[in-house]
């Protein structure tokens, strides 16, 4: 009787050794994922606050907007991911081109202290209107102008 409770007490304290080794190895992925998780956010914020786009003015004739910017930030930014919302509407991409006004070396990616024209094909209706521009980390800037 006392080899049967013996082993019995064996069985169970390795059923718990096992236990807690397969929770230690979960934990260990789980803090695995969690600390890239956590390194990817801190990346995108650090991206993001090194982000600045300032709209200095906006024109307009009879058939579209002209808008320009500054990247006032320290991050390089691509201009095909760039958005344009006039009103608070979406303008595809097709209904607007960008052009880097004081190009330093790369045509595609607008760098710090580069500035852009962005021609909107949107014909202007007299009103008070919200300019946004938005880059693609998510910083924007805004203006409001007045077409008569």
């Amino acid at each position: 009787m006392g080899y049967s409770t013996v082993m019995g007490h064996m069985i169970v304290f390795m059923t718990i050794l096992t236990a807690i080794g397969l929770l230690v190895v979960e934990v260990s992925e789980y803090l695995t994922t969690t600390t890239k998780d956590v390194d990817y956010q801190q990346e995108s914020l650090k991206d993001q606050l090194e982000t600045g786009i300032s709209l200095t003015s906006t024109t307009y004739d009879a058939t579209e907007y002209y808008i320009y910017a500054t990247n006032t930030g320290k991050t390089t930014l691509e201009v095909d991911c760039m958005d344009v919302f006039i009103d608070r509407e979406y303008l595809p991409q097709d209904n607007y081109s960008i052009t880097i006004t004081d190009l330093t070396f790369d045509p595609t990616l607008w760098n710090p202290d580069e500035s852009i024209e962005i021609n909107a094909y949107w014909t202007p209706v007299a009103g008070t209107k919200e300019i946004r521009i938005t880059s693609c980390n998510g910083v924007t800037d805004s203006m409001m102008m007045t077409v008569t």
